[in-house]
């Protein structure tokens, strides 16, 4: 039989346009494991490096989402015409940056030394050698390198909890780093365990807020 131009039309152009069409549920929810393996396969601050800014993130879109409801028909745009997982996390980025949402952590100088500035990597390691030396982490002060240990360097560098953990760790209104970080990673011991220790509590922060994504995905592709 025959076939008519629209029908070999179809036949050729059939693929492209169904991947045009954009991601479905389970397409967007392998988009999210495929950024938690990150976590697991590289260090969770590299991670974030990764997808705060670099590459992009559709768990962040989604969330976004979620906490700014002025955005959801744009995040839901967004998905619903990205054609993979790369699209949507290129464009997540540009969508970020536009409307200054993104929480940049600012970490290239510590997860990325080829890229980054000799200067600001050893300003990170003098701040947080005076700050360990400060708290009388002695074991960790002499075994400590801000790129080896960029958990441990960003959080006593910068004496926040929520530089390394969006949720606020709830610490006694008279703490010190000292205290802080007694809580947060443990006693004085060599810089390598506490940096394993903050690092897993990294981890566990980004799969809670993966789960979260993965239970709201559904919602916004109706």
């Amino acid at each position: 039989m025959k076939m008519t131009k629209i029908a070999v039309l179809c036949l050729m152009f059939g693929s492209s346009l169904s991947q045009a069409a954009g991601l479905d549920v389970s397409q967007l929810q392998n988009c999210l494991h495929q950024e938690q393996s990150l976590y697991s396969s590289q260090h969770p601050l590299k991670a974030q490096y990764l997808l705060q800014e670099v590459e992009g993130s559709v768990r962040d879109l989604i969330l976004t989402a979620s906490s700014h409801k002025e955005h959801t028909a744009a995040v839901q745009e967004i998905l619903r015409t990205s054609a993979s997982c790369a699209e949507a996390r290129t464009r997540a980025l540009s969508f970020s940056k536009t409307q200054d949402l993104a929480a940049l952590p600012m970490l290239q100088a510590l997860v990325d030394t080829k890229k980054s500035n000799l200067e600001e990597l050893k300003l990170w390691d003098a701040e947080a050698r005076k700050a360990l030396k400060e708290a009388t982490y002695v074991q960790a002060e002499s075994s400590f390198q801000a790129d080896r240990h960029p958990s441990l360097a960003l959080f006593m560098a910068s004496g926040e909890t929520t530089s390394i953990l969006e949720s606020q760790f709830e610490l006694a209104a008279d703490s010190t780093m000292k205290t802080a970080l007694a809580a947060l990673a443990g006693a004085d011991s060599n810089a390598d365990l506490l940096e394993a220790r903050l690092s897993e509590r990294i981890r566990a922060e980004a799969e809670q807020k993966m789960e979260k994504a993965l239970a709201l995905s559904a919602g916004l592709l109706k």
